[in-house]
């Protein structure tokens, strides 16, 4: 874990410590390199990432104001 040694404190403690779920998954899993079980169906039925995959036809567009 080289790519931590240029800060001048250790990122990872405060994401390790999060309590999101998904910031602790990624963090383990990219930053650490280390094998974890995949994420529950809870941390994908979250709110942000429902906002993400929500089916386009659903979402509401904003008119920019140059169409108008």
């Amino acid at each position: 874990m080289e790519w931590n040694k240029q800060f001048k404190y250790d990122p990872v403690k405060p994401l390790i410590e999060s309590n999101n779920p998904a910031i602790f998954y990624f963090t383990q899993r990219d930053l650490l390199q280390r094998n974890v079980a995949a994420p529950s169906n809870s941390l994908w039925t979250s709110i942000t990432p429902q906002r993400i995959i929500k089916p386009a036809g659903t979402r509401r567009l904003v008119e920019s104001p140059r169409q108008k």
